[in-house]
């Protein structure tokens, strides 16, 4: 990570990310626990609910400075996937969406059981 990405206002987890704790996060849980863990982590960080998709596992939320995707995709009965996009609304980033990004998982790793990262690369 270079940079350009700590300078950057926009990040995102994936599968095959360079660092570890970028990659998509696994949980040992069902699609509804997961999105409750993530509405419960939302009201913490005093963020708003604006779109709700379940079709497609979409959770669009907004704080103060940011906003916040979040894509859960059930992968077996008792396993989701997540990956998060958050674009901050600051000239540069100064690696502020990485720090969410990462706040958010802990949190979710803190409530849920964590399977692992990257699993499916």
């Amino acid at each position: 990570m270079g940079l350009f990405n700590y300078f950057s206002n926009v990040a995102e987890t994936k599968e095959r990310h360079e660092k570890r704790a970028f990659q998509t996060h696994y949980f040992k849980t069902s699609y509804a626990k997961t999105k409750d863990a993530l509405l419960r982590v939302a009201e913490a960080n005093q963020w708003t609910l604006k779109s709700e998709n379940d079709t497609y596992g979409e959770l669009f939320f907004r704080g103060k400075k940011h906003h916040l995707i979040a894509t859960l995709i059930q992968t077996s009965p008792a396993e989701t996937a997540v990956d998060l996009k958050v674009q901050t609304y600051y000239i540069a980033g100064f690696n502020r969406p990485l720090k969410i990004i990462e706040r958010t998982f802990q949190a979710l790793a803190a409530d849920l059981p964590l399977k692992g990262t990257g699993l499916k690369a």
